[in-house]
């Protein structure tokens, strides 16, 4: 499936499940915005 930048909300996205779930959405042409407690692991999260 294509998202064509479709926009996306991704919770828990520092680590994990998370994390792998914005790469996929991004790998697909979504446009991910991504939320976590973990500051940190969030800004690494792309």
């Amino acid at each position: 499936m294509e998202f064509d930048n479709d926009t996306v909300l991704v919770t828990g996205a520092a680590s994990g499940i998370g994390r792998a779930t914005c790469e996929r959405f991004a790998e697909q042409g979504a446009q991910v915005m991504v939320t976590d407690i973990n500051t940190p692991g969030r800004r690494r999260t792309r």
